[in-house]
């Protein structure tokens, strides 16, 4: 359910306007330095000309749900959003559309990546559980189920071995 805010008459967004109304929790710079993308607890995404600070576009999710991180993966140009519905949310930022969307947490997401190659995204969420969605079919592949909830997660850099912290431990799972 995604709602591009209307532009004015002649298209564009007024300078100096648009800015988020509550915590942003999230952003993000394209790699080519053109746009600034941001997430905040207002529910809001908000597309950015990285030179002008100009609001280019917004999407906006509220009062559905207000958006608690967001990581970006380059290589596709997607966006992960985590919400306080329990889900995650994938944008692709080109076309700036929901691409996908990933629920099953029974509680809040404490953290959440893409694989290095973008083909899945996992989540640690606070009822325990990691989760492992394939992007390009939507299916969940894989929930692992731990003693304490994780509270981080990292893919090496080969992408081969999925690191992850749990609530209260001072050691590292790594799979």
């Amino acid at each position: 359910v995604t709602q591009l805010q209307a532009r004015s008459a002649d298209g564009v967004f007024a300078p100096g306007r648009g800015r988020h109304t509550k915590t942003v929790t999230g952003i993000a710079v394209d790699p080519m330095n053109k746009t600034v993308i941001s997430c905040s607890l207002d529910g809001k995404i908000k597309f950015w000309e990285f030179v002008t600070g100009n609001l280019l576009a917004e999407i906006d999710w509220a009062p559905m749900v207000a958006i608690t991180g967001c990581r970006y993966h380059a290589a596709n140009d997607l966006m992960a959003f985590a919400c306080d519905d329990h889900t995650i949310r994938v944008v692709d930022v080109e076309t700036r559309q929901t691409i996908r969307e990933f629920g099953g947490c029974r509680g809040a997401i404490n953290d959440f990546c893409f694989s290095n190659d973008g083909r899945w995204v996992v989540a640690a969420s606070q009822d325990g559980v990691v989760r492992v969605w394939d992007l390009p079919t939507s299916h969940l592949i894989d929930a692992i189920r731990l003693e304490r909830p994780c509270t981080a997660l990292a893919f090496s850099a080969t992408g081969e071995y999925l690191a992850a912290a749990s609530e209260g431990e001072l050691g590292v799972n790594i799979w």
